[in-house]
């Protein structure tokens, strides 16, 4: 996969990074090469592959340094976020962060708020996203009321 990270577009290196969590595949040296690579092509992200990146990132346990470089792009494309299930992972990837920032998860818990309508959440949906709020100790009654 190293040889190939030159050619990857930015959806490859999110699956890329999103496959090796879900596999529990760290390769710290690995990692730090798709994240250089990912920063270079920063701006060519999509909502949901930039989403994936950040959950896969937070997934390894790496810490604000690693990913704090993402967060600004992440939050800057919050409001494109559509769909459950990108939603939940956005919140999971926040509340395994656990500190960042309270306007960024203000602003994720709004457009959760604005997609619950529009998008079918399921159960388990919720319930990532309760236990992220938990984690970030997010406690806005009116908010988690309407979810």
């Amino acid at each position: 996969a190293g040889e190939l990270l030159p050619s990857m577009d930015a959806q490859d290196l999110a699956l890329l990074l999103n496959g090796m969590s879900r596999a529990r595949h760290s390769d710290p040296q690995l990692s730090a090469e798709v994240c250089r690579y990912a920063m270079l092509r920063l701006k060519y992200f999509g909502a949901q592959h930039l989403t994936m990146l950040v959950a896969a990132l937070a997934k390894f346990g790496l810490g604000g340094d690693e990913i704090a470089p993402f967060l600004p792009e992440f939050r800057a494309r919050i409001p494109e976020l559509r769909g459950a299930s990108t939603l939940s992972m956005a919140a999971s990837a926040l509340g395994r962060l656990r500190a960042p920032g309270e306007p960024l998860v203000r602003e994720l818990a709004a457009q959760i708020e604005a997609r619950l309508s529009a998008d079918c959440f399921h159960a388990r949906d919720v319930s990532a996203v309760s236990a992220a709020y938990l984690r970030l100790r997010y406690l806005d009654a009116m908010h988690v009321d309407r979810l």
